[in-house]
């Protein structure tokens, strides 16, 4: 006799929902009160805002993250260097074209974005494909998976767009497809191998190449 599948309790995607909105709704707040430098934003408050509730969920519901940060295939590695690459050429080469392209090759600016860029890269991978991802991909399609955590990937940088930026609304729409683009990448590469370095590694390349480009 055939095994039956293992069911997920509803309960967790419930949780996962209301994850999300917990950090939204904090991380707009933050958004909108404060105006620190990008090195606090995103080395100190973005990981305790967005990862402090994905260490009670995984506490709670005995979700080991830990195994997705495991050695990853060096060709997925490969993969994601050049995919990284080739996420952030679509974005620059238009800049480019329009003549709005501004190099930054200071040594200290430099080091300092290869800091912060780390920190982003690491704390949005482990939030979104690390839980969000992973889990509801027990219960949804892998494609509708993807798409769903890229949509929701796409609604908590608004706040960066509209109260930090203050992007124009044609320059947001640009910005949001490119990030909606990039995050189907980084959880396509987070799929294919079930492990967290790959959609980190990738993800790390296209902001650093976009910050000093």
């Amino acid at each position: 006799m055939a095994r039956r599948a293992k069911i997920q309790p509803p309960h967790l995607l419930i949780t996962l929902a209301l994850i999300y909105f917990l950090v939204l709704i904090l991380w707009l707040i933050y958004r909108v009160i404060t105006s620190y430098s990008e090195v606090l934003d995103e080395l100190i408050f973005k990981p305790i805002i967005w990862l402090a509730p994905v260490v009670m969920a995984s506490s709670y519901y005995r979700i080991n993250i830990s195994v997705l940060l495991r050695k990853p295939k060096i060709s997925l590695i490969h993969l994601s260097i050049l995919s990284g690459i080739g996420l952030a050429l679509t974005q620059i080469i238009p800049q480019m074209i329009r003549g709005s392209q501004v190099l930054n090759i200071s040594f200290i600016y430099i080091f300092t974005q290869t800091i912060i860029t780390i920190g982003t890269a690491f704390t949005e991978e482990v939030l979104f494909r690390g839980l969000l991802l992973k889990q509801s991909g027990k219960y949804f399609p892998p494609v509708m998976s993807n798409i769903a955590i890229s949509i929701l990937f796409v609604i908590i940088h608004l706040p960066l767009f509209i109260f930090v930026k203050h992007y124009p609304m044609q320059e947001a729409y640009i910005g949001s497809l490119e990030l909606f683009i990039s995050s189907l990448v980084y959880g396509g590469l987070f799929q294919a191998g079930n492990n967290l370095w790959p959609a980190i590694v990738t993800h790390y390349i296209n902001n650093i190449l976009l910050s000093i480009l």
